[in-house]
């Protein structure tokens, strides 16, 4: 194994497919507007990326981020699963 200590920043054009793809399935199941955005520093999206994988940051709802009491809430997990397993479909077909 190779420690990374440098994650090198990572961008994804709004129009690439995955992202629209997303948006969409994000309407359907949450029937409200997802909003495309940067994100921090450090994301695996890079290393996809890097491959010429598109890949996006997308999760789901909760709080606490890294703290001792970081949680998600049940159903934001359900909604972000439907979404992903539409979001496959549609890309993959």
């Amino acid at each position: 194994m190779t420690p990374i200590v440098y994650v090198p920043p990572s961008f994804i054009n709004p129009d690439e497919k995955i992202v629209k793809i997303i948006q969409n399935n994000t309407k359907e199941i949450l029937d409200k507007e997802p909003i495309a955005e940067g994100a921090g520093p450090w994301s695996d999206m890079w290393m996809f990326i890097d491959k010429g994988i598109p890949a996006v940051n997308f999760g789901c709802d909760g709080e606490g981020i890294h703290d001792k009491n970081e949680y998600t809430e049940i159903q934001s997990v359900i909604d972000v699963a439907k979404i992903y397993a539409l979001t496959a479909f549609d890309f993959l077909k």
